[in-house]
């Protein structure tokens, strides 16, 4: 069976590098699978889409198709992805693929993450393995899988996704891969992750950004929220108002009005781990 593949890119003041880097690295992996579409859109509010559109165009021999979204603001990564894969799965894409824009793939990742669908017939998330600084995130050797699909390099398929959805649009950046994955895993889907395709994307240079920091305590608050655990909701509150992001907890958005994951308690204590802060499990080491 030949499968229907899509990427989907989510840029956001990436340098020429980068996207040279990535499309470059897609174009190559895609020789070795058919039906490959990439879509793409920039949440860059000075995009140099002109420059982007110039560089994807030298890379499309093994392509079949590069579609390019207009934006004129930033949406959010989980909006602007679900935009992106909600057109894919309407031209009738077998799986998604999203993919962070300052990485890029292994020539023989598509093929490995494309062959691992086909062996979970489409019953699981799928991550790639990144390098060289992957989450420490447990997975199991023997059944690959992991307690949760990290969005940087993510397979989604079809099935889940008509079962589930794409992301919750109310995460505006960060924990919208945890929260797609214990949804999927509600369900009695899988996460895992595929050990042989390779995503390089190296974080470990980033510096310390305290609205990359207030992003990840607000959506992490929400989280808590949508997962019934009210004490983790109010414990990221705290942490926010000790850390001066914010000066009065009555300024927080009120929670109230979003809805919940309605659920057997029981099963949810197998699924949701706010005990280990942002890892959102048990650490490898």
């Amino acid at each position: 069976m030949e499968l229907k593949i899509a990427i989907g890119v989510v840029l956001f003041n990436n340098s020429e590098r980068q996207a040279q880097q990535l499309f470059q690295s897609i174009d190559i992996a895609a020789r070795r699978i058919p039906n490959l579409n990439v879509y793409l859109i920039d949440n860059g509010l000075n995009a140099p889409r002109q420059k982007f559109s110039e560089i994807a165009a030298r890379y499309d021999h093994n392509i079949d198709s590069i579609t390019w979204f207009e934006n004129n603001l930033n949406l959010g990564f989980g909006k602007a992805q679900n935009k992106l894969m909600g057109k894919a799965f309407e031209a009738g894409c077998d799986a998604y693929i999203c993919l962070n824009p300052d990485g890029f793939l292994h020539r023989y990742a598509l093929e490995r993450i494309a062959t691992r669908l086909q062996g979970t017939q489409g019953l699981s998330l799928l991550e790639m393995r990144q390098i060289p600084a992957e989450h420490p995130k447990p997975y199991d050797p023997v059944t690959l899988e992991t307690p949760w699909c990290s969005g940087a390099s993510l397979m989604i398929p079809a099935q889940i996704y008509k079962s589930i959805g794409g992301f919750d649009e109310q995460f505006f950046m960060y924990c919208e891969d945890v929260d797609i994955s214990w949804r999927a895993r509600l369900a009695n889907y899988s996460c895992q992750i595929v050990a042989d395709a390779y995503f390089y994307h190296d974080f470990s240079a980033r510096k310390y950004s305290r609205s990359v920091e207030i992003g990840m305590f607000t959506s992490a608050r929400y989280l808590a929220w949508k997962w019934l655990q009210k004490q983790h909701c109010e414990r990221f509150s705290q942490h926010m108002l000790k850390r001066g992001f914010i000066a009065d907890i009555g300024k927080l958005p009120d929670l109230s009005f979003y809805p919940q994951i309605s659920a057997d308690p029981a099963e949810l204590t197998k699924i949701v781990d706010f005990e280990h802060d942002f890892n959102f499990c048990e650490a490898r080491w």
